[in-house]
């Protein structure tokens, strides 16, 4: 196919400035605009480079009828919920943010290779390497509730159940991310009491 051969000619995306390749993957969506990693992966480099650009994409993409191919293709692809999601939740749109990551959460446990992360832990890192889309998702899902609880208290023990859920799954969360996030701030002497070593 045209456009798989010229994805294969744009080569390393992560060791290749966004402004260069850019260019590139919009030729092969120009060749075929339902090219979904494609799509997937310019999208992902505008991200990087202005956020608010890229949101429009990414939402059409997670809305997208052929997600579930490009999942299986791109594992990371569960990403542009987390991305449109973490949008939602800096707007304060708390209930929108959810509802996206959940849905990620939903397509996880339709993939046969994510469905056990936990315990097909040496196959994720020969297919995915560092990468874990549950514990991602439920540590977006922490987030959004911290948001919740910082208005409604009561929901503390729902960011402390997606912590320890996301620290089960990649213990590094805790002091990769955890440790420097302010989106936990207001409830942090709270939560390092109630955290479960892991």
């Amino acid at each position: 196919h045209l456009a798989r051969i010229n994805l294969a000619t744009v080569g390393d995306l992560t060791n290749r400035p966004p402004a260069e390749v850019i260019p590139e993957l919009d030729k092969v969506i120009e060749a075929d605009p339902g090219h979904l990693l494609a799509r997937f992966q310019r999208a992902r480099l505008i991200y990087r480079l202005a956020p608010s650009e890229a949101i429009p994409e990414l939402r059409e993409l997670a809305e997208h009828p052929r997600f579930e191919e490009l999942f299986a293709e791109q594992p990371r692809a569960i990403r542009v919920f987390h991305y449109v999601a973490t949008d939602h939740l800096k707007r304060g749109e708390i209930a929108e943010a959810l509802r996206l990551a959940r849905a990620a959460l939903t397509h996880i446990g339709r993939s046969h290779l994510l469905r056990d992360e936990a315990t097909h832990t040496s196959r994720r890192r020969e297919v995915q390497g560092s990468f874990s889309a549950r514990g991602e998702t439920y540590y977006l899902l922490a987030r959004i509730h911290a948001a919740e609880a910082e208005r409604e208290h009561g929901r503390v023990d729902q960011v402390v159940d997606c912590l320890e859920q996301a620290f089960a799954i990649d213990p590094s969360f805790r002091g990769s991310w955890f440790a420097s996030d302010t989106r936990f701030d207001g409830l942090r002497a709270e939560l390092e009491a109630r955290l479960t070593d892991r």
